[in-house]
């Protein structure tokens, strides 16, 4: 499965905290951890961070990008069941807020959880029709359910997104493929004994395949060859 990595951009707050944290009893003393909170990002101590950001949930418990904040740390370091539970309660606070929904629905297919996945995910694409991620992980949980159809529309979209973006033109003809062979299997089961149906099938396979083929070199000599 492919792994999605959280940029910088994707955090709501940084709330990082240094080893030996003691938790505050000040309000004003939470501007500080926040401080210390972007060197432990830097570093890359996500584990860290995930243990005293509870300290901070229970500080200020009213909001709910800390709690979003404490759910990306448990994604960066695979802790996906305390990861969803965090999100979840994040977005029982605020419903429109997009990285919960969308790194929800990335945890939840990463679980095989892909009905749930498609929920969020379709929420997230909703909120930011521009985010690549979206459509992808919906790509993705629609494939794991076996919709070949609605997994070919939604990586359609990602390579709409972001032209040259390769995962995307991938699954996409991985995607369309898959969806030949399940249309090909249903008409031969329906009349298994056609050899005109099987021939035909073998000539509409290699018709998809090639044009495809041919589309996407189309498409990746136009993003080569478009300035910088």
């Amino acid at each position: 499965m492919r792994r999605f990595w959280i940029s910088a951009a994707l955090f709501c707050l940084v709330f990082c905290l240094s080893p030996g944290f003691a938790l505050p009893q000040q309000p004003g003393e939470l501007e500080s951890l926040l401080a210390s909170a972007q060197q432990a990002q830097a570093r890359g101590d996500f584990q860290s961070a995930a243990e005293y950001y509870r300290w901070a949930v229970a500080l200020r418990p009213q909001i709910a990008e800390l709690r979003t904040n404490l759910g990306l740390m448990y994604y960066q370091t695979g802790k996906d069941e305390q990861a969803v539970a965090a999100f979840r309660q994040a977005l029982r606070m605020k419903p429109t807020l997009f990285v919960p929904n969308l790194f929800l629905g990335l945890d939840y297919l990463k679980l095989k959880r892909f009905p749930d996945a498609i929920s969020c995910l379709k929420r997230a694409a909703i909120l930011k029709p521009t985010d690549i991620q979206a459509q992808l992980g919906l790509g993705q949980a629609y494939a794991g359910t076996r919709n070949t159809r609605l997994a070919v529309r939604s990586y359609l979209q990602a390579t709409q997104i972001e032209l040259g973006n390769a995962d995307a033109w991938y699954h996409l003809g991985v995607s369309y493929l898959e969806q030949v062979e399940a249309d090909a299997r249903i008409l031969l089961g329906r009349h298994k004994d056609s050899g005109y149906l099987r021939a035909l099938m073998a000539d509409n396979f290699s018709d998809q395949l090639f044009c495809f083929s041919s589309r996407s070199a189309c498409r990746l000599r136009s993003c080569l060859t478009q300035p910088p």
